[in-house]
């Protein structure tokens, strides 16, 4: 779990085009008071009162990476197909990590 000037990162959604990351958006709290924050890469895009909220608001604009990385992957497929073989070489896929149990989240817990 990284911790810096207060700030607690909580959980990270790691958009995967094929072995490249294609973007991460991460959750942040800084519990002296409760505030959090949504970044996209290293841009802030958000800020909430509630972590469940930033959650599903983090969670809500990882998927539209990964729709928006599906549409950008050169593999010609149609974009709702693309990746849809975990293994496949330029799968687009979801991952996200709790940074306070340090494990990957399987899809029903988040």
């Amino acid at each position: 779990m990284a911790e810096y000037n207060g700030w607690t990162e909580m959980r990270e959604y790691r958009v995967w085009q094929g072995e490249e990351i294609y973007s991460v958006v991460s959750v942040d709290l800084f519990k002296a008071n409760g505030r959090v924050r949504i970044y996209v890469d290293s841009d802030l895009v958000g800020t909430e009162t509630d972590l469940n909220a930033a959650y599903m608001k983090a969670e809500a604009r990882a998927h539209d990476l990964v729709r928006e990385a599906q549409d950008a992957c050169s593999c010609g497929e149609p974009a709702e197909e693309c990746g849809s073989a975990y293994d496949a070489p330029h799968g687009v896929r979801l991952q996200v990590t709790d940074e306070e149990e340090n494990r990957e989240l399987d899809p029903t817990e988040y």
